[in-house]
């Protein structure tokens, strides 16, 4: 049968046509087709059709033209990431102890304003007052030792002084003796000396002049002229008078012999009184160095005191080093606790100064520059929405195990004098890139994004 149902494809038919300019075209009939009833076979339609482009390839290229033209359009990307609010760090000091010790009384209250130089708190440092009371026994100890020194230098003085005049006192009568012993014999004896030898002298000439004497009585006895007595006469006296010299010699031998034993004595108590001297000026010495060597240990001990004392006098308060509000939830808790110096007291923070943390997926990082405008929503009903920008973008990346991804911290900062953020408080942030990019690739991050396509083609998502 050549007939064809209608429902199945005609086949195609092409006719001549020649080209008309400036005709208006005509649409193609169009054959309404009417539905049979269901007892009679539809008839076969004998005229022919006429077949134009398909218009699915029409709606395809049209479709495909459209996403190109779409994918064009340049916009500028935003990201929605949860933010945490915290102060800023450049305007947050914490205040630590600067000695041990015990805090008797606190002046501020948690969140409570201070200047720069207000007292903070009361310290009762016992370790630096024990350690004060240590240096000064010290120091009296050291005074007493000095004192002590000082003491035995004028002792030593005194037996120097002593031991060098009665050096000198030896020395002078070991100097008169060894002249006294060398005039002995010289023409100019000491005058004790002197009157014996002249004695002797005086008995020498009688002596000669009585050996004369009996010379000539002699020489008259043997002529006869005088009897013989009277030579034995002389010759006693001659005896007498050289029993007599014998007592001058005999003196001069003892003042001799006297001046000679005086003279070793006094030799031997020099040499005796000079070791002596030289002991006791060592002894001087040595005092004297003592006492400068303890000089200088017992002006450091005073200046330990003193700097002790200054550093309890300073630290007996401890003051604020900035101006800001007190941030110590717990400081009722803090007077009367006994802290070590470097312990942490209470943290000072400008409440207006504030930064945010928010955490950007590694893949949408690119989006993000300094600079950047970020919109902070406070997890509040009816909150003012706060305009800041990017201030710092970390490169280090973070795992986030909970989510099993990559992130990196990126920081703005916030100026805040309505105080309309709490700190550690969580907002909703929109960061707002600066960059004009065409729509396609933000449609592609996203698609690299929510559906890990990155793992599987990483080409795609670079």
């Amino acid at each position: 049968m050549n007939s064809t149902p209608s429902n199945s494809p005609s086949p195609r038919r092409f006719r001549v046509v020649p080209p008309q300019e400036n005709r208006p075209s005509t649409p193609p009939p169009t054959t309404q087709e009417s539905t049979p009833p269901p007892d009679q076979k539809p008839k076969e339609n004998t005229q022919p059709k006429n077949k134009n482009f398909p218009t699915h390839w029409l709606i395809i290229g049209t479709i495909l033209v459209g996403v190109g033209a779409v994918s064009q359009i340049r916009t500028n990307p935003s990201l929605a990431v949860d933010g945490l609010v915290e102060f800023n760090p450049d305007a947050y000091r914490e205040v630590t102890m600067e000695i041990s010790g015990k805090i008797t009384e606190l002046f501020v209250k948690h969140e409570s304003p201070i200047e720069a130089g207000m007292p903070i708190a009361q310290i009762e440092s016992e370790a630096l007052e024990q350690e004060t009371q240590d240096l000064q026994l010290r120091a009296l100890d050291h005074q007493v030792n000095l004192e002590n020194a000082r003491s035995q230098i004028i002792f030593a003085q005194e037996r120097l002084r002593q031991t060098q005049d009665n050096l000198e006192q030896v020395r002078s009568r070991v100097n008169q003796l060894q002249q006294e012993y060398n005039s002995l014999n010289s023409s100019s004896p000491p005058p004790e000396i002197q009157g014996y030898k002249i004695q002797i002298q005086n008995l020498q000439a009688q002596l000669e002049s009585q050996r004369k004497d009996i010379e000539v009585h002699e020489e008259l006895a043997e002529e006869g002229v005088v009897s013989r007595r009277n030579v034995q006469k002389l010759r006693d006296e001659a005896s007498m008078i050289q029993a007599r010299m014998g007592e001058p010699q005999a003196a001069i031998g003892s003042i001799t012999r006297r001046i000679r034993t005086e003279l070793e004595a006094k030799q031997d108590e020099l040499t005796r009184l000079q070791s002596a001297y030289n002991t006791a000026n060592q002894e001087y010495i040595e005092a004297q160095r003592l006492a400068q060597s303890r000089v200088p240990v017992q002006q450091q001990i005073e200046e330990q005191i003193q700097t002790k004392r200054q550093k309890q006098a300073e630290h007996s308060l401890l003051k604020a080093p900035i101006s800001g509000l007190v941030i110590a939830p717990n400081w009722y808790q803090i007077q009367g606790k006994v802290l070590r110096s470097g312990d942490p007291v209470l943290a000072l923070a400008d409440r207006e100064q504030l930064i945010v943390k928010m955490q950007v997926k590694q893949e949408d990082i690119h989006w993000v520059q300094p600079g950047a405008k970020v919109s902070l929503s406070p997890n509040e009903f009816g909150a003012e929405i706060l305009e800041v920008t990017v201030d710092e973008k970390w490169e280090i990346y973070t795992k986030d195990e909970q989510l099993n991804r990559s992130t990196v911290p990126v920081i703005a900062r916030i100026t805040d004098p309505q105080r309309r953020l709490n700190p550690n408080s969580q907002v909703f942030a929109t960061i707002h890139s600066g960059q004009s990019v065409p729509l396609y690739k933000v449609a592609k991050g996203e698609i690299c994004s929510k559906f890990k396509v990155r793992k599987y083609m990483p080409n795609f998502c670079r």
